[in-house]
């Protein structure tokens, strides 16, 4: 969710929409596919196949990222916004701001 915040608003909500049907379908089969892999191979085997499928899936990853950050800046510089973000004002959050919001404490105790 950390990198949504680099997208506009209109791009960052429909990806906000993709990652939480992501994540509702892996709630719904998740649990389906790690009892199906404890039933074919014991305990280890939900442990190992998804370990597997994740160090497969890393480089694909991290490829698609880079190429993603390759063109997002082509593109900055065909429209003249090549000035670095840290030009840009960002506003700094404070612990003790934060603790005085119930949400936050919500969240941090939950």
């Amino acid at each position: 969710m950390a990198i949504l915040s680099s997208f506009d608003g209109s791009e960052r909500e429909v990806y906000i929409g993709w990652i939480e049907a992501a994540n509702g379908i892996g709630l719904l089969f998740g649990p389906l596919i790690g009892a199906f892999l404890y039933s074919l191979g014991g305990y280890r085997a939900p442990f190992f196949t998804f370990a597997g499928i994740y160090l497969i899936f890393y480089p694909c990853i991290i490829a698609s990222l880079y190429s993603y950050n390759r063109q997002k800046k082509d593109i900055d510089e065909r429209l003249g916004k090549n000035k670095s973000h840290e030009s840009e004002k960002k506003e700094e959050v404070r612990v003790s701001a934060l603790v005085k919001h119930p949400r936050f404490l919500f969240g941090l105790f939950s």
